[in-house]
């Protein structure tokens, strides 16, 4: 190969010789100049310690190629113009925070370089590290990191769950050759061991190693019994003592009907750090909605609805007030309270919302609950029962069980409209409501809740109706218990019209029976869907594009299901995701509404979902002596057919 004469470069007050060549991927690099101060357009930098598995960390980017990829280069004891001591090379596609923000992109930066071996012996070394400039062969110097390392720690990942197996990894930097034992722990019981015996091409291209440094480990068949479980794994010696825990441990996990969770059980909403005020608890499902600024607005609501707003759903706020220095609490939708049955403005939750394409126009639903034993009068023949119940109870949780029961009996729900015109921050409401769903006569109690509630999220079908699932309560001789189906074809007008399935058509309209004249009540009812197979779900609707089906989630007894279809008419029976409330912390939490939202959908009001998505749901943390303590969790969950 041809090469040209040496040169010499003088760079303030450093002068390197080397010789030019064509591009060259040799180690040795005779090809390039490394210098420490040059015009290049590579930027980057050096960890100021070595991480203690043994790691040099940085970053490197070329501000001008954003997109490419940059070599970087170690050596050992020695500096570039000593090529003997070059060590090896690493690509900086990691993720990186402090590169993200010199970049001043969204791409990836970082880079971690294994130590070598030969260099863990508890002696002094010097590490030169260089950033490769892809547009010449100028090579800037990034960083010097002095270190000494002996013995450093095994590291791994406990990876997700896929068909009832454990996937991981696990390396020791002092010994790639022999392989790891990784033991597993459920409570107090170890369940089982795996050996890293598994290839992983991934791990050995990011560390620079080779062998085999990958496990699998199959629970055992009593773990799989649709409860929720918490998993540990330890990278053990031959005595099983613990050397180090795994990265993602620990892991929440259940096994289900063709459906999986696993992972950490993220809080996204810790009430006792972060409400607004003492009823601002999740008490209905999650739903989500970018607006039209791109930030994602969360609401688990109460009968006072705070949102939580941010780029992802991996950076959301609490937003209590307006940021205007007052501190005025400023929810996003406050409940009315009247005392006045016919204005549908009792008790008011936020319980479903969607943006309208190009627009900041959100519609929303909410939930009603008129709650007459707060008012004298309204629950009158109840009220020397309740009294009765009260004055012969022995204990504080009796009398909280007697106020329960009154207050179930003289409770009527309703479903009625509402809209936000600033992107979902805020909501409000007509004067006169825009009934949705509600009985065909005016308010009586029936001495058990009644009526029509806690509607699903809108979601928008391919034949472009909009549709929700609604649960329903029996109201006597009039409305049946179950899930009604109901569809409109438009929400962009300013009165949207709702009609539910009647069994064979969706006919039916609800009036308001304060302002409607309605000649027979007993039509105003809706048709139960399929009640043997779906019961009562009815808290989240999606299409899921892995099944090809919509899937309804719901709470059956002490469990959460999920149902498939492919009209929304017609439905298989209601498969297991988990028996949430039937496991050993169920003394200390219960978990209730749960909801799909898959946070890589492209659909702005996340109608849609995919083969993996989370599960949202609300946590009850049964704290003594303390009233609703609720906080707003989610675990990842993939479907597995």
């Amino acid at each position: 190969m041809h090469r040209s004469p040496t040169r010499v470069w003088v760079l303030g007050l450093v002068i390197i010789t080397f010789t030019s060549s064509a591009c060259s991927e040799h180690p040795r690099r005779e090809d390039v100049l490394y210098v420490s101060e040059v015009p290049s357009q590579v930027r980057g930098a050096v960890g100021a310690s070595l991480d203690p598995r043994g790691f040099i960390s940085g970053w490197a980017g070329a501000p001008d190629k954003p997109s490419h990829v940059v070599d970087v280069h170690v050596y050992i004891d020695g500096d570039a113009s000593q090529r003997d001591h070059y060590v090896g090379r690493v690509r900086a596609n990691l993720a990186h925070a402090e590169a993200a923000k010199a970049m001043r992109s969204d791409g990836q930066y970082g880079f971690r370089f294994v130590v070598p071996a030969r260099f863990r012996d508890g002696a002094e070394h010097t590490a030169y590290v260089y950033a490769i400039n892809p547009s010449g062969n100028i090579n800037p110097h990034i960083g010097t990191l002095r270190f000494r390392l002996r013995d450093a720690r095994p590291f791994g990942v406990l990876g997700k769950l896929d068909g009832g197996t454990f996937i991981g990894w696990a390396l020791d930097t002092d010994d790639t050759v022999s392989p790891l034992r990784v033991g597993f722990w459920v409570g107090s019981e170890r369940i089982g061991v795996a050996k890293t015996d598994v290839a992983r091409d991934d791990v050995n291209q990011t560390y620079h190693v080779g062998g085999a440094h990958g496990f699998r480990f199959a629970l055992p068949a009593a773990l799989r019994d649709g409860k929720l479980h918490v998993i540990q794994a330890f990278v053990e010696d031959d005595n099983g003592r613990r050397l180090a825990r795994l990265s993602g441990a620990p892991q929440t996990f259940s096994i289900g009907d063709g459906v999986e969770l696993s992972g950490a059980l993220e809080v996204v909403f810790d009430q006792s750090r972060s409400a607004c005020e003492t009823w601002d608890i999740p008490d209905l499902p999650a739903r989500a909605l970018r607006d039209g600024d791109g930030n994602i607005q969360l609401y688990a609501s109460h009968y006072v609805t705070y949102r939580m707003t941010g780029r992802d759903f991996g950076a959301l706020d609490r937003i209590c007030t307006n940021g205007d220095g007052s501190n005025e609490l400023t929810p996003a939708y406050r409940s009315h309270l009247s005392s006045e049955p016919r204005d549908f403005a009792n008790y008011e939750w936020l319980a479903a919302t969607f943006r309208l394409p190009e627009t900041n126009t959100v519609y929303a639903l909410l939930h009603v609950e008129y709650e007459g034993h707060h008012y004298p009068g309204r629950c009158a023949e109840y009220e020397t029962a309740y009294q009765d119940c009260v004055n012969s109870a022995t204990s504080s949780a009796q009398r909280n069980a007697c106020t329960q029961t009154f207050h179930n009996r003289c409770q009527e729900t309703s479903i009625v409209a509402a809209r936000s015109s600033d992107g979902g921050k805020t909501f409000s409401r007509t004067l006169v409501p825009q009934v949705v769903a509600t009985r065909g006569l005016p308010y009586a109690p029936t001495g058990a809740r009644f009526g029509y509630m806690e509607p699903s999220n809108i979601l928008h079908a391919n034949d472009g109706y909009y549709y929700i699932f609604v649960h329903t309560e029996i109201s006597p001789g009039l409305q049946d218990w179950g899930t009604c189906l109901l569809r409109s074809a438009d929400l962009s007008v300013e009165r949207p019209v709702w009609h539910a399935w009647d069994g064979s058509g969706f006919t039916v309209r609800f009036d308001d029976p304060y302002r409607d004249s309605i000649a027979d009540p007993k039509k105003q009812v809706c048709a139960p869907i399929e009640k043997n197979k779906l019961a009562k779900l009815a808290n989240s609707l999606t299409y899921n594009s892995y099944l090809e089906r919509y899937v309804l989630i719901g709470v059956q007894g002490d469990s959460f299901y999920y149902a498939t279809s492919r009209d929304l008419i017609h439905w298989e029976p209601r498969r297991l995701i988990a028996r949430v409330n039937a496991g050993g912390d169920s003394a200390r939490f219960h978990y209730l509404y749960p909801s799909l939202i898959d946070h890589h959908t492209q659909r702005i009001n996340f109608d849609h979902s995919g083969r993996e998505a989370y599960l949202y749901f609300t946590r009850n943390n049964r704290t003594p002596g303390k009233g609703y303590d609720r906080d707003l969790v989610r675990l990842k969950i993939r479907f597995t057919k």
